[in-house]
């Protein structure tokens, strides 16, 4: 078996973080580093376990998780982020984005998004949560009419 994927979890909700650290933990695939409850934190867990990926909350009280990325991607800028997140408006995206994520999930998400995430990121591709494909194109498009002709976009 290859080596576990390292990652780190940085979320300020006790639950969130626990659940997705028990999550990750009971599949070999994966390691967990460690868990982080500020984006501060983040950072230092970052530099002294240097995971492959970091899941990271986007909105944070003390250093919110773009801010927090920035100075992980200047440190440690083989570290993949991935955006763990509520907000799927344009302009968090772009911001997170801007920080230097490899992925944006959404916390509506499932497990299931959860890995694809990781191995999407992992294999060096950026991984957009599927309920956010809609405010992407959109964004791309400039807003012109409809995303998706003949059809629904997310």
């Amino acid at each position: 078996m290859d080596k576990p994927i390292l990652v780190a979890v940085v979320d300020d909700h006790a639950i969130v973080r626990q659940g997705l650290v028990g999550m990750l933990s009971r599949d070999d695939r994966f390691e967990v580093a460690g868990e982080a409850d500020s984006g501060f934190k983040a950072i230092d867990l970052v530099v002294d376990t240097q995971p492959d990926v970091v899941l990271m909350d986007v909105s944070m009280p003390d250093l919110d998780g773009i801010a927090a990325t920035r100075q992980i991607k200047k440190l440690e800028p083989e570290t993949r982020v991935i955006a763990l997140t509520m907000h799927q408006d344009r302009a968090h995206i772009r911001q997170a984005f801007e920080a230097g994520v490899s992925g944006y999930l959404l916390k509506r998400n499932d497990l299931g998004d959860l890995i694809a995430a990781i191995e999407a990121v992992m294999a060096g591709d950026i991984f957009l949560s599927p309920g956010i494909s809609r405010v992407v194109v959109q964004a791309f498009l400039g807003d012109r009419g409809d995303v998706v002709a003949g059809g629904k976009a997310d």
